[in-house]
């Protein structure tokens, strides 16, 4: 759906959805946060909404892309080729996000949460920021945007505003007609699968063995009707040119209100299963919004991108630039297997209650972004000398060393989990492969070939820089953060 004619804007919009992914992670089910327990309950309730904000803004400004294709041209042939000081600036952003919760950790970010929130506040901003102007200079996106008449900022502002929308769609929730299907539907979904299911529609509580859990307006997917109805207007707008509007409205608006339905009860019922399972805390944060907006968002833009293949919507096909091909751009080669990387680690994470277990799913998505780029990794020079085999020992015993002095041991079994017999020894193999040699060489793919490369300009103070951003965000990456700080010194 997102045809471009190079790939690395959708590469930056790749890692940028990473840290929204990291950001949710760790302010949902790391860090609990409470906006009503605080002094500044609104603009706690509003930074919490950046997120999905941002989110529906990009997709919305996506969409605008595959409508106004030379529009896009335009805006990739002015992309900034290294980014300049706007990669640190973004990068800055995003530690600024952070900050606070490893300053004050999880069990006490929320009674410094007022201290806090500046900080948060300020870093999403240079964050947002430094990422658009990474992508583009700030001179081309004023030119370029008054080129489009400032159409595309009309519609950002639209997007902004979903979450408003969504409110509004809150009020549904409230009524039998909707909440009283809804949980009938997950009551004979968790049924069919044997669950003892027990429910009280009047105070909206659904369960099974124990687990039990009250639906909220905000957090009964109602939110993914008002997102649907907001992108599928946006669409309807933007390809107006050529779309059977009537049937947009009576067709393809019903079929998608229709489809995030179902998708919401079948939410509801995984998450029920999650707490049933042994995970009760991650069950009850997937109902809130971060998760419920991404999945909710991706949603919407799957109907959309299967909507502009059906014919008898369309009075006319639009024909887009076609895409360089993915496997042959080194900036993808070592960016995109590390999003796989940390993507396969949350996914492991959610659906594994021992996620090291879940090690092998992780070692498949690895090997297949890297055999994707097989061909330009071939053309590396893989012949060892001196200087890196002596870096390698030195880097390799400082670990040893960090992992006895930290007192931290860990048996195959405690990291296997319920693994036994043959599938323990595939386990074991995969664990190999993975900690041998496929995430040390995403690691250096990305931190040392992308991300140093990138702010080294062989300046002095940029070669530093890049050194120490590139070795700090090495060091936040792993349990020992001193050895891997130390070895992403010489790594670098």
């Amino acid at each position: 759906m997102f045809a471009v004619s190079l790939p690395r804007p959708a590469l930056l919009c790749s890692l940028f959805l990473t840290e929204a992914i990291l950001i949710a992670v760790v302010y949902q089910l790391l860090v609990s946060v409470e906006c009503r327990a605080s002094g500044a309950e609104l603009w706690c309730d509003e930074l919490r909404a950046l997120l999905g904000r941002g989110i529906t803004v990009a997709a919305a400004l996506g969409l605008y892309f595959v409508a106004r294709p030379q529009a896009g041209a335009e805006l990739l042939q002015r992309q900034q080729a290294g980014g300049g000081i706007w990669p640190v600036v973004h990068a800055l952003g995003v530690a600024m996000i952070f900050a606070p919760a490893v300053v004050f950790g999880a069990d006490a970010l929320q009674a410094h949460l007022e201290a806090a929130m500046p900080v948060m506040t300020a870093g999403a901003l240079t964050a947002a920021l430094g990422g658009a102007f990474w992508t583009v200079a700030p001179r081309d996106w004023a030119g370029w945007f008054a080129r489009q008449r400032g159409a595309p900022i009309w519609l950002m502002l639209a997007a902004g505003l979903l979450p408003e929308l969504a409110v509004l769609f809150g009020l549904l929730w409230q009524w039998d007609w909707l909440a009283r299907p809804t949980f009938q539907a997950v009551a004979l979904l968790l049924s069919v699968i044997g669950l003892p299911v027990e429910l009280d529609v009047s105070t909206y509580v659904i369960g099974a063995n124990g687990f039990y859990v009250q639906i909220a307006a905000a957090c009964s997917g109602v939110e993914g009707l008002a997102l649907v109805t907001g992108f599928v207007a946006i669409y309807a707008v933007l390809f107006r040119a050529t779309l059977r509007q009537r049937r947009v409205w009576l067709g393809l608006l019903p079929m998608a209100l229709g489809l995030s339905w179902i998708f919401n009860v079948i939410r509801i019922a995984v998450l029920i299963i999650i707490g049933l399972g042994g995970a009760p805390d991650l069950a009850v944060n997937g109902f809130h919004s971060y998760a419920g907006w991404l999945a909710f968002t991706i949603l919407a833009l799957t109907i959309l991108a299967g909507a502009q293949s059906l014919p008898w919507l369309h009075r006319g096909r639009v024909r887009t630039p076609s895409a360089l091909p993915l496997s042959q751009d080194w900036d993808a080669a070592r960016i995109l297997p590390f999003v796989v990387f940390m993507i396969s680690g949350i996914v492991v994470s959610a659906f594994w209650s021992s996620p090291e277990a879940g090690y092998p799913l992780r070692v498949a998505a690895m090997m297949l972004s890297l055999i994707l780029f097989h061909r330009l990794y071939a053309g590396l020079v893989w012949r060892p000398d001196r200087v890196t085999l002596a870096a390698g020992g030195v880097v390799g015993l400082g670990w040893c060393l960090a992992g006895v002095a930290s007192g931290a041991q860990a048996t195959i079994a405690d990291l296997a989990g319920s693994v036994t017999g043959a599938a323990l020894a595939l386990w074991v193999a995969a664990r190999l492969v993975g900690t041998v040699l496929l995430v040390p060489l995403i690691e250096e793919l990305f931190f040392r070939g992308y991300l140093l490369a990138r702010i080294d300009d062989g300046q002095f103070w940029r070669r530093a820089l890049a050194i120490g951003l590139s070795s700090a965000g090495f060091a936040l990456l792993h349990g020992q953060w001193l050895a891997a700080g130390l070895a992403g010194l010489v790594f670098a």
